[in-house]
């Protein structure tokens, strides 16, 4: 049986936002030196990327791996990044984006913008892809109490266990996925989700140990007493 998170609604509605996320990442950078590059002039550069896949991540590592004997150009992956995963911004270089991304003239545009900037806002879009240090030590300290022997589930889980757990769940109960939970409406989740969480306290208490064992009775020829004796039950 799959150990599962907390029920309550609030903590559902957070595995939902988790499931649900928008495929578009959003980075913003407090403008600074950059201001004049801003359209219309605010405080914040505001850039969105497409969210990073795994089949995006590869394709792109594939790509720029192609000029160096198969060995990947860390800076030449970053320069796909905003080739390909770029899709819009405040700025005032316009962007002429398609399926593929940047065409050719946009990504040229693009490439003379201060260097500086440009390494600001793929860093942002790298550190949206990556697990910091201080969500590691969320993760190892909630899977400790998630895989612990006597685990009753996790307060408040982070997102990696969150998305563990209700995945896991909803694969092994309905042989839904990530993509087809989307699909559902967010009542129709947490009702799901609700009875799962039921079920599984239900067999929680079902594989209890029981403190109270049953006693033999034995008859010795005058009140019946209680036998100090365990009762063992024959194998089945």
């Amino acid at each position: 049986m799959n150990k599962f998170l907390k029920i309550n609604e609030e903590n559902i509605f957070r595995e939902w936002q988790y499931l649900t996320t928008s495929d578009v990442v959003d980075i913003k950078i407090d403008a600074d030196k950059f201001g004049d590059l801003l359209s219309p002039s605010k405080g914040q550069i505001v850039v969105n990327f497409k969210k990073m896949t795994c089949g995006s991540y590869w394709e792109i590592e594939k790509e720029a791996g192609k000029t160096k004997d198969e060995i990947v150009d860390p800076q030449e992956m970053r320069k796909i990044f905003l080739k390909k995963m770029l899709i819009s911004w405040n700025l005032k270089i316009p962007l002429d984006v398609s399926e593929d991304g940047l065409s050719e003239a946009s990504y040229e545009r693009v490439l003379k913008l201060p260097g500086k900037l440009l390494s600001l806002i793929v860093d942002e879009y790298e550190a949206s892809m990556e697990v910091l240090e201080e969500e590691r030590n969320v993760i190892d300290k909630q899977s400790a109490i998630l895989f612990s022997k006597n685990s009753r589930g996790v307060e408040n889980a982070c997102e990696a266990i969150s998305l563990f757990c209700v995945l896991g769940s909803f694969w092994d109960k309905f042989g839904i996925n990530r993509f087809q939970i989307k699909e559902l409406s967010y009542k129709e989740y947490l009702q799901l989700r609700i009875l799962v969480g039921k079920e599984n306290d239900a067999r929680e208490r079902e594989n209890k140990p029981k403190h109270n064992s049953p006693q033999t009775k034995i008859n010795m020829g005058g009140r019946t007493q209680t036998s100090r004796g365990i009762v063992t039950p024959l194998p089945g």
